[in-house]
């Protein structure tokens, strides 16, 4: 079937199981891109190493200053 890229506009053809959700993209980019700019979340992969991120600064900062809870 031919589909309309919800992104970039571009036309692309698909068979009718490979496009399951409400958006269709015509690339990995595309769909990347457009759930960035209408904020779809973090990916799991996103979120830990956000998780990461923010358990590393608390760290430092409690080095820094110590323990302020005790």
């Amino acid at each position: 079937m031919k589909y309309k890229c919800d992104y970039c506009g571009e036309e692309f053809y698909r068979s009718p199981n490979q496009v399951k959700r409400k958006h269709k993209f015509c690339s990995r980019e595309c769909s990347i891109t457009y759930r960035k700019e209408h904020h779809y979340g973090i990916s799991r992969t996103g979120a830990t190493s956000l998780a990461r991120r923010k358990l590393k600064n608390i760290v430092a900062l409690k080095k820094m200053f110590g323990d302020i809870n005790g």
